[in-house]
């Protein structure tokens, strides 16, 4: 959505000129570069960040590049153990069988839930 328009749907053309339409049009493209910028910038920053304490924690806990890749493909395969709630619509991880938001039980299908 534009820096300028209201709702879904811009309606520039029915009481602005063309002029200013046009003009509009050039101010929103520059607004919406302008927050990418901003979100790259943020990107950049957190990756700095997560490298720095990855560093930390090496040093800390003697870990290897190899140790992190492990956790990371361990974590999404939990991430894909998961369904959603059906009280409160939030996902909900299998290992846990239950939300960790309403505290509804998930479905017991397993032979040892």
């Amino acid at each position: 959505m534009g820096l300028f328009t209201r709702g879904k749907k811009s309606h520039s053309s029915s009481f602005l000129d063309n002029d200013t339409a046009s003009q509009l049009k050039i101010l929103n493209k520059k607004a919406e570069e302008h927050d990418i910028e901003v979100l790259k910038h943020k990107v950049e920053n957190l990756s700095l960040i997560c490298r720095a304490l990855w560093e930390f924690i090496c040093e800390d806990k003697n870990l290897s590049e190899n140790d992190l890749v492990k956790r990371i493909e361990k974590i999404r395969e939990m991430k894909e153990k998961t369904e959603i709630c059906p009280k409160c619509g939030r996902i909900m991880n299998l290992n846990q069988n239950k939300c960790l938001y309403c505290g509804t039980r998930g479905n017991d299908t397993g032979a040892f839930k």
